[in-house]
């Protein structure tokens, strides 16, 4: 297994909003920087009022994180589209690790992961029926065969949805990685939205108050702005 991690270091593509902080995940690629590659931070443009790029950006160098800012999106363009093609453009591994600022791998993660990267040209995790984009390993190789569309079709398919399109279209076996190895924290973006705006999270509120403790805890700093709503939200 630790030829296999020499071997495989993926390059990371992550969409990331310009007005949050996502303490916890830049303290898992801190503590697992050496796993990787390129580690690619798209900033995006979400329209929310804030924008962080300035203190974040030194917190990212840190830690050999590069962070572009994303292209101006048309109105006839998917957002998160021109972002993964920005970030696509600047990689070099044999991998690409698709995922986001809400996902954790737990404990056997890797494991598992460097086994099936070892045998598959895809893996990744499934929310319903869906191949979610929070984690998702591309081989460079597969990826140049597909259509690389990751926008949304409206009121058919989410991100990413072309992408597991083609790839069922081709039947090209897809390593699916069990739940009890990851966690994904949906509406964790919205809920540290709602406290900026100042209204109560509404989504799992206790998992993302548990978070905000968690976050509270770690080493590294964390956007001052984004602190001082979490100290003052784990305490109501």
């Amino acid at each position: 297994m630790e030829e296999v991690f020499r071997m495989i270091k993926p390059d990371i593509i992550v969409s990331w909003p310009m007005h949050l902080d996502y303490p916890l995940w830049r303290e898992f690629i801190h503590n697992n920087r050496d796993r990787f590659n390129k580690v690619m931070v798209v900033f995006t443009q979400m329209n929310a009022g804030k924008d962080y790029r300035t203190w974040l950006q030194p917190e990212f160098a840190e830690d050999n994180i590069i962070s572009i800012t994303n292209d101006q999106v048309s109105a006839d363009q998917d957002w998160r589209d021109v972002a993964v093609n920005k970030g696509i453009g600047l990689t070099e591994s044999k991998w690409i690790w698709f995922t986001e600022p809400d996902f954790f791998p737990q404990r056997g993660f890797w494991s598992v992961i460097y086994s099936f990267l070892w045998s598959y040209r895809a893996a990744g995790v499934k929310q319903d029926k869906r191949l979610h984009p929070c984690s998702l390993f591309l081989r460079r190789d597969l990826l140049d065969e597909l259509d690389k569309n990751f926008g949304v079709v409206t009121d058919k398919l989410d991100h990413f949805g072309l992408i597991q399109q083609q790839l069922e279209d081709g039947n090209e076996k897809v390593a699916l990685i069990d739940p009890d190895y990851w966690q994904h924290m949906n509406g964790l973006s919205q809920n540290m939205y709602l406290l900026q705006i100042g209204k109560k999270p509404n989504y799992e509120p206790e998992k993302f108050k548990d978070y905000c403790q968690k976050c509270l805890q770690i080493n590294l700093p964390i956007q001052p702005e984004i602190k001082k709503l979490m100290e003052i939200y784990v305490q109501t």
